[in-house]
């Protein structure tokens, strides 16, 4: 299986950190930032969990070269520390997951992922560490998705 991020949001191609506070407009952290793209930073943790996971014999990222029998792209919708809703605030994150043949790119299974986590303090690092655990959360929740859809 091979990972592919594609169409990823302006916040998934970037290491700001971006919170939402009133009017659902993002803003960045000044004075915060990832250590890596949000993307690069997903593909990782998710690359670490299938292979801990055992649930396919190999898997590649997206900068491997290697041919591979399955696609499994990854598009990160929202990836955001969100105010917007009261007095407190939440790490959300959305993606769509589509598993692919390699073959004649046929699709095999499809699935939208949402997780949102509270923050302990609202602020930059509160954001992170909110957003960590809805990543555990969503990449959790992608291992079992794959380990139940059926391959033809």
């Amino acid at each position: 299986m091979k990972l592919i991020f594609t169409d990823s949001s302006k916040t998934a191609a970037t290491s700001n950190i971006y919170y939402i506070k009133n009017g659902y407009r993002r803003q960045p952290y000044s004075y915060s930032r990832w250590y890596d793209t949000v993307e690069r930073m997903f593909e990782e943790k998710l690359l670490n969990a299938i292979n801990i996971s055992k649930i396919s014999d190999s898997v590649a990222g997206s900068y491997s070269i290697a041919d591979a029998d399955l696609l499994l792209e990854i598009s990160i919708l929202d990836f955001v520390h969100d105010f917007s809703r009261g007095e407190t605030s939440e790490g959300r994150v959305v993606l769509q997951a589509t598993l692919l043949q390699s073959k004649d790119a046929k699709v095999v299974a499809s699935k939208l992922f949402e997780a949102a986590a509270p923050a302990p303090q609202p602020n930059a690092s509160g954001g992170v560490a909110a957003l960590n655990s809805a990543s555990d959360t969503v990449t959790k929740e992608i291992l079992q998705w794959l380990s139940s859809v059926e391959i033809e």
